[in-house]
């Protein structure tokens, strides 16, 4: 396990709501950018080939609570990818946004919050756990330059039912989407 410096003010900027509820604490609303990511490979408990990946992230302009029905989906059909490769897909699709959408343009990019449901992405991406597979290794190198170019702090872990793409992937949470037409990384 990677050993950081304790920053008290970045844990609570990063943490859900309801854990800064605490006695006492007073939380300022940031108008910084949340963004959450996901993605699911229909065929992959099975083993199917080809599985019918697909990925979708959900940007929100400020982290004061959850996103509304106006907030931006964006998504895509991937193809014949596995659930973790469709993961690290929609967080690279979601780093290609931030770099094209709000780098240089308004908040520091450094904070923008980037969730996620799965724990293996998140803790590969923080540099916690060992990646295995060839294939997730190359995905979290460009992850990682990108996170890196972009000065991001650490992705968040989120409980599935806080993860609004992942929502919006299962038709359990609606707002309006758009596919993503740029290519990313």
């Amino acid at each position: 396990m990677v050993q950081e410096s304790w920053n008290h003010e970045v844990f609570l900027k990063s943490c859900p709501r309801h854990h800064t509820r605490l006695p006492g604490f007073k939380r300022r609303v940031n108008e910084l950018p949340t963004i959450y990511v996901d993605g699911q490979s229909i065929g992959n408990e099975q083993r199917v080939q080809p599985r019918a990946a697909k990925i979708a992230f959900v940007y929100q302009t400020s982290d004061s609570g959850p996103p509304t029905r106006d907030s931006k989906v964006y998504f895509k059909d991937i193809g014949n990818k596995t659930n973790n490769e469709a993961e690290y897909h929609a967080l690279l699709a979601a780093l290609s946004f931030i770099s094209r959408n709000l780098a240089g343009k308004g908040p520091d990019v450094r904070n923008v919050r980037t969730c996620s449901d799965s724990k293996l992405l998140v803790n590969q991406v923080n540099g916690d756990w060992k990646i295995e597979t060839e294939r997730l290794k190359q995905l979290r190198e460009k992850a990682a330059i990108v996170v890196a170019q972009l000065g991001l702090r650490r992705l968040v872990w989120v409980p599935r039912d806080q993860n609004y793409a992942g929502l919006w992937l299962e038709g359990k949470w609606e707002a309006r989407g758009e596919p993503i037409t740029w290519s990313y990384y």
